[in-house]
């Protein structure tokens, strides 16, 4: 909402048929917790662990080149939002360092 910029987020409760408007300046979306990695089952390239949490190194990168992940696909210490966009910005710094030493 808002009509330049973001100022509010309207959220309607489905099961009890409420409205709701919260104000804020920023938003993050949280999609859950568990890895939606089922894509990479049976994938020998990318080594994951216990409950499909794909492994990486500090840069975000996977065992398979070129493949980087952040966020809740990925195995961290921390399961919190401001440690997965930490891990968004390596990864996207990584990514573009990757494609520089590829062209």
């Amino acid at each position: 909402m808002g009509k330049t910029k973001f100022e509010a987020l309207r959220i309607q409760n489905l099961k009890q048929m409420r409205k709701k408007i919260c104000c804020a300046t920023v938003f993050f979306i949280f999609c859950g917790a568990k890895p939606d990695t089922g894509f990479l089952k049976g994938c020998h390239w990318i080594k994951t662990k216990g409950g499909g949490y794909c492994m990486t190194d500090d840069r975000m990168q996977s065992s398979l080149p070129g493949v980087f992940a952040a966020g809740d696909c990925r195995a961290r210490p921390l399961n919190q939002v401001v440690t997965d966009v930490l891990y968004g910005a390596i990864a996207a710094i990584s990514v573009m360092k990757f494609l520089e030493n590829k062209t």
